[in-house]
């Protein structure tokens, strides 16, 4: 998997004219085989990784899971590899097209932020941590959708929040990971 370390690393394709990013759908379990084979055609390939555990049979369950499932991110020159060759690449089910003749496109802008969240080795980097007085979104719980304010941090990983219910102020401990920054 091609990856960048932050801002040490140049991105691909951020100076390059004439090469675009696309994305291809991938077979089930063809990721390692897509890329082999990918590689061997001079395509470069970009797939982000989160490491967040997540719940399988209400339990979570840690591990590497794309953070696109089934999608792989290419980097190649459209008029040094044709689209049929792509297609054709043992492991991809077939490159997303906007029309019968034309891939579909990602902004090179989308592909820079992904890259410069994840690690070398692909696993995005985990948000910078809360600060008091900073505005929320409870995103998983009994919470779940309230907007609240970080009140003070209390254990590893967890939060003193602060928001109002049923006209009362209302303070409860979440998860970090049970939260996210509004804008």
């Amino acid at each position: 998997m091609t990856q960048a370390n932050n801002k040490d690393v140049n991105i691909p394709g951020a100076v390059s004219k004439h090469s675009t990013w696309y994305v291809a759908q991938l077979r089930p379990g063809g990721f390692a085989r897509a890329q082999l084979n990918l590689r061997r055609q001079g395509v470069e390939t970009f797939m982000p990784l989160d490491g967040h555990a997540r719940a399988q049979k209400g339990r979570p369950k840690p591990g590497l899971k794309p953070l696109f499932p089934g999608y792989i991110f290419l980097h190649t020159n459209p008029q040094r590899i044709s689209f049929q060759a792509i297609n054709c690449t043992y492991g991809i089910s077939r490159l997303v097209m906007r029309d019968r003749v034309t891939a579909q496109t990602v902004p090179q802008a989308l592909i820079s932020d992904l890259w410069q969240r994840c690690d070398v080795e692909g696993r995005l980097l985990p948000p910078p941590a809360f600060k008091p007085g900073e505005a929320v979104r409870i995103v998983a719980g009994p919470f779940s959708q309230f907007v609240a304010t970080v009140e003070s941090l209390s254990a590893p990983e967890r939060l003193r929040l602060l928001f109002e219910m049923m006209g009362q102020a209302v303070r409860v401990e979440v998860a970090g990971s049970d939260l996210e920054r509004l804008a």
